[in-house]
């Protein structure tokens, strides 16, 4: 009586365990979803006009994939990547930098125009203390190397393609990607770097200016 009443015990002490295990996976899941949902709101409220995300809220499990753009140039962050070592001078430029491991994907025309569209992964690696990029298509195509020596073997591939070089293909030029990256650590060690904003508010001068010049040479023109 007493070694049923044990089994019976044990039995009611495992189905407790189980159950008390599936609730606490569940609330995981759910926190997961939570944090997922809230990092993308952070990120449309950003798009609107607003204030951007931090990096660290797009850490959070579940914030990926990353989906931006619209139309044909929508595309997907799957992973940020980190920022590259200062003395690494290849990860940076004037306008970019380059996160080690940041990966994206988007949806673009085949090589071979009769064929419907294919899924392309973009990564950017570091070898051997090199900056590498990366395409990879859903057809198994690879192409692998320097960007300037892999854009022109990618781009020269297709008859005519929608973008102006390997940063926008990669989704390097989105405004919420180039803050995004910022947000990650201090940029100001990246030599010759210009902030995001920095670049944006020069470009805005620059064409008041011109739009300025434009107008006062018209005015010359109609006094003479």
């Amino acid at each position: 009586m007493e070694q049923e009443q044990n089994a019976r015990l044990k039995m009611q002490l495992d189905r407790y365990v189980e159950v008390k295990k599936r609730v606490e996976d569940k609330k995981k899941e759910m926190l997961g979803l939570q944090r997922r949902r809230d990092a993308l709101l952070d990120v449309l409220v950003y798009i609107k006009g607003q204030t951007c995300p931090k990096s660290e809220e797009m850490e959070e499990e579940g914030a990926f994939p990353l989906i931006l753009g619209k139309a044909h140039s929508k595309f997907s962050i799957t992973s940020i990547g980190i920022l590259p070592p200062e003395e690494n001078m290849s990860f940076y430029g004037p306008g970019y930098i380059y996160p080690v491991g940041y990966k994206s994907k988007r949806r673009y025309n085949a090589l071979q125009k009769s064929d419907p569209k294919v899924m392309y992964y973009c990564h950017i690696r570091n070898v051997n203390e090199e900056c590498v990029f990366e395409i990879r298509s859903s057809k198994g195509q690879v192409w692998s190397g320097p960007r300037d020596k892999i854009w022109a073997e990618f781009s020269s591939g297709f008859e005519k393609i929608s973008f102006m070089n390997i940063e926008s293909f990669f989704g390097l030029t989105h405004e919420a990607v180039q803050l995004l990256i910022e947000e990650m650590g201090d940029t100001s060690v990246y030599i010759g770097y210009m902030p995001y904003k920095l670049r944006m508010r020069k470009g805005r001068k620059a064409r008041k200016e011109g739009e300025r010049g434009e107008a006062e040479l018209e005015n010359e023109q109609e006094q003479e």
